[in-house]
């Protein structure tokens, strides 16, 4: 192994521009590919021969209505006011009203059916039941309910749209990696000195991130793709990239201060801390692969 990756490392250094090129195309061509393919990642969850599976069959079979996903709308008094209050009840009558007829909408539960009121008055909840899942929920549908949140709302009433309907616009949001990939480009500027080493583990962590996520949603026209493996694949994917490319860039920086020439010191930092590397990133891809064969219905 050494032998083969201080070759690859050797090569690699030699024609470096020609292996930056190389990752641009295919970065690009993966991008292309989840352009032209245009698939949709699958946000639904299902555990065949479960038996909370079955039991969510059952009810989709016998009570389809029951069977879908649901939302909210919450009503909060202002000024003093109660949800009871005149103005304020004709506002929550003529929103349930559209809500009802809003699209793919299979029932509406007023706050006093359902029993969500608030002893004082003050806030009360009604309960908006699709006929479909989230995953299966058009574009619109949540856009038409949170016009009519907004349609509602007063300055005695607040109105806010949310509930389970909601979780799929939450899924994937970038502000957390980004927020952790700012962070680390801190600590590490701090602890190797420079922005250039810093930078380095990085860009290469997230060229290999983004050539995996384009792939996934690529795969997505012809596969089912789960929203959740593009979310680890990032994670993981960020944490071990990071995590085993400073391997490689401590050895080298190691070695250029030991009087090591450029060449020499990337082929041997690849030979060395490569190995351990690869025999890291092969544990983890056969502890993720193991998941499928012991996985045990509930």
């Amino acid at each position: 192994m050494s032998g083969v990756l201080y070759r690859i490392g050797r090569a690699c250094f030699a024609h470096r521009w020609l292996v930056v090129g190389t990752w641009l195309v295919v970065v690009v061509a993966a991008g292309l590919g989840m352009k032209v393919g245009g698939g949709q990642l699958d946000n639904s969850f299902t555990i065949p021969g479960s038996s909370s599976q079955t039991a969510l069959d059952q009810v989709q079979t016998d009570f389809p209505d029951a069977g879908g996903t649901s939302a909210q709308l919450v009503f909060a008094a202002r000024g003093g006011t109660t949800v009871s209050s005149p103005a304020n009840s004709a506002a929550i009558k003529r929103a349930l009203s559209k809500a009802s007829a809003a699209p793919q909408v299979a029932a509406v539960i007023p706050p006093r059916r359902s029993h969500l009121v608030t002893r004082d008055g003050a806030t009360a909840i009604a309960t908006i039941q699709y006929r479909v899942s989230v995953a299966h929920l058009d574009s619109g549908t949540l856009d038409a309910l949170t016009g009519i949140s907004k349609a509602a709302d007063s300055h005695t009433l607040s109105v806010q749209a949310g509930g389970q309907a909601f979780s799929s616009l939450t899924s994937g949001s970038a502000s957390a990696e980004v927020t952790g990939v700012l962070i680390a480009f801190a600590v590490l500027t701090v602890a190797l000195a420079s922005l250039l080493a810093a930078g380095m583990p990085l860009l290469t962590a997230l060229t290999g991130v983004g050539v995996s996520v384009l792939t996934l949603h690529g795969l997505s026209t012809v596969l089912s793709v789960s929203d959740t493996a593009v979310t680890l694949a990032v994670m993981i994917g960020l944490a071990v990239g990071v995590d085993y490319a400073l391997f490689i860039l401590s050895r080298h920086r190691a070695q250029l201060a030991a009087g090591l020439a450029p060449a020499q010191s990337a082929a041997t930092a690849i030979a060395t801390a490569g190995t351990a590397v690869v025999f890291a990133g092969t544990t983890v891809i056969i502890a993720l692969a193991a998941l499928s064969v012991v996985a045990i219905p509930l």
